[in-house]
């Protein structure tokens, strides 16, 4: 399997990150990665003392079915500091694809992935955004990793 970025399904155990290959990319607001401190640009070592060396290797250790998770132990290296996260929790929650804003009269979306959800997160921005205050529109579609 490639080291590209993945989205695992909803409904899973997790920390609230998104991979590529074993770097982390994305750092999801309100969740237990952000809590603890974990960054974008963490590289990942080990996971409950399992050292991985690939992303499949460390998404495996961080992703469980279990509805009572365990809190996972990880090693990452940032920079040239390496850094020790004891007892980080795994929670259920739903991937975030869309983020949404309006600055400067400028209405922004930003979509993350093309998954089952992300048409309603779509379409929920949409009716919360007061789009009548704004004079233009930008779609960020970089993130999406494109396919669909």
């Amino acid at each position: 399997m490639d080291d590209k970025i993945k989205v695992v399904p909803a409904g899973l155990q997790r920390i609230g990150v998104v991979l590529d290959g074993l770097v982390i990319r994305r750092v999801f607001s309100d969740h237990p990665a952000e809590e603890v401190g974990l960054r974008i640009g963490d590289r990942l070592i080990s996971v409950d003392s399992q050292t991985v060396s690939t992303m499949e290797e460390a998404r495996q250790h961080l992703i469980t079915h279990s509805k009572t998770p365990l809190p996972v132990d990880l090693v990452v290296a940032r920079g040239d500091t390496t850094l020790s996260f004891r007892q980080v929790p795994r929670r259920t929650f739903e991937i975030p694809y869309v983020e949404s804003r309006i600055r400067d009269g400028v209405a922004y979306f930003k979509l993350f992935g093309f998954a089952d959800s992300a048409l309603d997160q779509w379409r929920d921005h949409l009716r919360r955004l007061p789009l009548e205050e704004t004079n233009g529109l930008i779609i960020d579609l970089r993130g999406t990793q494109s396919g669909y």
